[in-house]
């Protein structure tokens, strides 16, 4: 499946496809911070399909128009409230924090009491082509154009159900 996570803004309902053992992953974080992971397809088309891996505010308000949901994680980056905002919250002279994605390999070189975590935990939704354009658009606005593309792996969670098991890699956007 491909995901796309939107940096701080940014169950399964039942679809006609299920997602593919193997699919890439599509994620959005703020540009300053962010690494393509997966390069094989750089820009996906905006009519198409994809998945969206919320890891702050898209998992307790999560897009429109998503016709499934999985909870799991992502691996190779650190999830912190280091990212200034006045807009989103706070104001220019007391900005207020949102959280962010670091690739690993970033935060390593950086100085931080806290340790990483060797998982991001969040969800993965499926936006429909049918309104894959639309909800772009919703995103470019609740994000503020603060975020970049990546394709990422990304590994739902054991459901109690027993649907898809901890570790079975998905593409995530």
């Amino acid at each position: 499946m491909s995901c796309l996570i939107a940096a701080d803004k940014h169950l399964p309902l039942q679809t006609t496809t299920p997602p593919s053992p193997n699919f890439q992953a599509l994620r959005s974080t703020h540009r300053a911070t962010t690494t393509t992971m997966a390069t094989e397809q750089t820009t996906p088309d905006a009519s198409e399909a994809f998945w969206l891996f919320g890891y702050g505010s898209l998992i307790w308000k999560p897009p429109p128009h998503y016709d499934q949901r999985l909870t799991g994680y992502i691996t190779n980056y650190v999830r912190r409230f280091w990212q200034e905002s006045h807009d989103h919250r706070g104001t220019p002279a007391h900005p207020g924090r949102v959280v962010t994605l670091l690739t690993h390999a970033h935060w390593s070189t950086l100085s931080d009491v806290h340790a990483a975590p060797d998982k991001v935990w969040g969800a993965a939704y499926h936006i429909p082509a049918s309104h894959a354009a639309e909800v772009r658009d919703y995103l470019d606005i609740r994000e503020i154009n603060g975020y970049s593309i990546d394709y990422i792996s990304f590994f739902p969670a054991e459901a109690a159900a027993g649907e898809k098991g901890e570790g079975e890699e998905k593409g995530v956007v």
